[in-house]
């Protein structure tokens, strides 16, 4: 029922080469077709009708693409004078947060946080630890990032990235222009200007700027990792082509996730227990974080190799299926009408058209690892099991799910292939603009820079080009 499996033949140096497609029956789970006519079983063995051909990959068979677009970077010197700077975006949840509560009443019928209290609520070296249940209310408010129908923090809430906390601390002045590297992650790219975080493009395009000044023109390196590439990607696009061309020497995104991710759903679905953290708890937060609501499986055409269409399932509630058309009606349908309306904000974004931005880029990323592709639910996804309830109410489904892992997919066990490998989509339009596209998978390469040797003999080999410097023994960059 719903033929729709494939087995893939991935060989020579990570390159995916070939996509061998075979039909198996796997029943009526994740990834048929919505609406796909079904003939039976019988009908195909007598020869009544024709079984249903397998369905279209979700990549094309030449995934890794080495496009210089004719240029020798090496003969032409456009990295002879190296660059001035390497500005990296870190990944999702990196940056230690701080809190000031003062509250006059509180939130949703929480309990009441501290009064003039200020504390660790992500990590860093004082405070940051983990709420115990008793307490956990104050701390979901605390670090939440979408309240009232606005993308912004709780009322009688300041928070900024600072990695110590203690009763002491303050808030930076928002007049000081300067940038430390570090980035509020519970925000996506959208970055409303009515909250403090919002002036972060200005300021990072400030201090960028000053860097080339300081260095006699010298450009910069954009260096993003996992949920850092979007934010890059997302800080690269909201400045002109002029300014790209002006500061940015290259754009170097490893292990990215362009297309979205599924754990960033799970961690809706059955809870989120990144890092240690009580998965119900961290359930709490993650309806009201609009990073991860941004990070959701993005919706394309039928025949969009880099995105999801409106006939692939990514959850199956006991035979309701949902696919990333419906991943609205999902959220109302568990009773969370807060949660669908921030997706209602970050669901169209600047990822969806994915502009190319035209300068020289160097993404590296990983495939062949089990990732997760879907969800089924052993039961319908109602506002009683599913709903945000508070912490005293229902803030962690009791219903039994299981993962669903495709083998046409699979990226680098976060990201799933289409997502990891997806700036081949940028390929045409750097020919035409004459800039490089260099986006190199790496067989069994998980989520993190340095898994595999050649990675990072790349890795390595990638900022010694862009550095200007002699590349070191042994550099493959140009031919694979």
């Amino acid at each position: 029922r719903g033929e729709r499996c494939a087995a893939c033949q991935l060989a020579n140096m990570g390159r995916v080469r070939s996509w061998l497609w075979v039909s198996v029956s796997v029943g009526a789970v994740v990834g048929r077709c919505v609406g796909e006519p079904e003939p039976s079983a019988m009908d195909i063995f007598f020869g009544k009708a024709s079984a249903p051909p397998p369905a279209p990959p979700p990549l094309s068979g030449e995934v890794t693409t080495l496009d210089w677009n004719g240029i020798d970077p090496v003969t032409d010197k456009r990295y002879a004078d190296g660059y001035s700077s390497v500005i990296e975006f870190s990944g999702f949840s990196a940056a230690a947060l701080c809190a000031k509560v003062d509250r006059k009443a509180p939130i949703d019928g929480h309990t009441w946080c501290p009064a003039n209290a200020t504390y660790g609520i992500w990590g860093g070296k004082a405070g940051g630890k983990f709420p115990s249940p008793e307490v956990a209310s104050c701390w979901i408010d605390s670090i939440r990032g979408f309240y009232a129908g606005k993308v912004a923090n709780a009322p009688g809430t300041e928070v900024w990235v600072s990695s110590s906390c203690t009763d002491k601390s303050t808030p930076p002045d928002p007049k000081d222009l300067t940038w430390n590297g570090a980035y509020d992650w519970r925000y996506s790219g959208k970055r409303p200007q009515e909250s403090e975080h919002g002036k972060l493009w200005p300021v990072i395009a400030a201090h960028i700027e000053a860097k080339v000044e300081k260095a006699d023109g010298k450009k910069v390196v954009i260096y993003a990792h996992s949920g850092g590439t979007i934010t890059a990607y997302a800080f690269l696009m909201s400045q002109t082509p002029a300014w790209r061309k002006a500061n940015v020497l290259a754009f170097m995104p490893v292990v990215p996730v362009f297309g979205g991710t599924l754990i960033s759903l799970q961690s809706i679905l059955t809870g989120w227990d990144s890092y240690g953290l009580d998965k119900c708890i961290g359930r709490q937060a993650a309806l009201r974080l609009p990073s991860l609501l941004w990070m959701w499986p993005r919706l394309g055409k039928a025949g969009d190799k880099w995105l999801w269409d409106d006939k692939e399932v990514i959850v199956n509630a006991s035979g309701v299926l949902y696919t990333a058309k419906d991943l609205d009606k999902m959220l109302e349908d568990m009773g969370l009408h807060d949660t669908a309306a921030l997706y209602g904000i970050e669901k169209a974004d600047l990822l969806d058209t994915f502009h190319p931005p035209n300068v020289d880029t160097y993404a590296l990323y990983g495939y062949g690892v089990s990732t997760l592709t879907g969800m089924e639910i052993d039961g319908k996804l109602t506002p009683a099991e599913f709903g945000s309830g508070g912490v005293g109410g229902a803030p962690c489904p009791t219903v039994k799910s299981k993962v669903v892992h495709s083998p046409t997919d699979a990226g680098d066990g976060i990201g799933p292939l289409r997502s990891t490998s997806r700036a081949s989509q940028w390929a045409d339009a750097h020919k035409a603009a004459g800039v490089v596209n260099w986006n190199m998978g790496y067989q069994g390469m998980r989520h993190c820079e340095f898994c595999t040797p050649q990675s990072k003999a790349d890795h390595d080999c990638l900022l010694a080009l862009l550095g200007g410097k002699a590349l070191p023994t042994g550099c493959n960059l140009f031919k694979r």
